[in-house]
């Protein structure tokens, strides 16, 4: 889906004010109840910006049109766009305005509707939400492997320059960090292992997509 081809929702249209300028017109009582939720959680997002949809419009050069219609509820938004909408918000407000329990919300939201309207392209979306979130577990694992790897040779360079005079402290030393080596190596091989099944998983997810878009391997 992309702004030049939008899902349209529902042709019933209902008498209603007209808005100020800046100001979004009431949502349609006549839109179904998942397009009702959507455009409300858009709407929530979208005032954070305190702009009008035409400055919006212009910034993230978007069609006027086509955002307007996704605010109304008239039409299910790809996923681009509310990304692109929450990332507008990031920056007018912070993680602390758009806090991880409004992404997952409006992300779910956003799902729903597309269940509900175009159950295909909910499957694909799903699919990859899934490898997305899979390639961030397995980056942050990847991450803390490379920390424990330097943290492991540091502690094998301090005990190859402990002096060989102060033997009953330098045993002490040892010991202590040949038991912190030991945990490292021990966290060491529990991160590879979630690491090898976020690799499997991350496959498998690829694997569906191809297969529910028709492809062959």
């Amino acid at each position: 889906m992309s702004d030049n081809r939008p899902m349209v929702i529902g042709s019933r249209q209902r008498r209603r004010r007209s808005a100020a300028p800046g100001e979004l017109s009431p949502l349609d009582t006549a839109l179904p109840p998942e397009s009702q939720a959507l455009a409300d959680a858009l709407r929530n997002v979208f005032a954070m910006l305190e702009t009008s949809i035409n400055e919006f419009a212009t910034r993230c050069n978007r069609d006027k049109g086509a955002v307007s219609r996704y605010l109304s509820g008239k039409r299910v938004p790809p996923r681009e766009f509310v990304e692109v909408l929450l990332s507008e918000a990031r920056r007018a407000r912070g993680e602390i305005g758009v806090t991880a329990e409004v992404v997952d919300n409006l992300r779910e939201l956003h799902i729903r509707a597309l269940e509900a309207h175009d159950p295909p392209a909910a499957k694909i979306q799903s699919l990859e939400d899934d490898l997305r979130l899979h390639a961030a577990r397995k980056k942050d694992l990847e991450d803390e492997l490379a920390k424990r790897q330097d943290e492991m040779n540091r502690l094998r360079r301090q005990a190859r320059t402990i002096e060989r005079g102060q033997e009953g402290e330098a045993q002490r030393v040892i010991q202590d960090l040949e038991r912190r080596l030991e945990e490292a190596t021990k966290e060491r091989r529990t991160i590879e292992k979630s690491l090898a099944v976020e690799r499997a998983k991350s496959v498998s997810s690829r694997d569906e997509s191809l297969g529910f878009l028709g492809c062959t391997m």
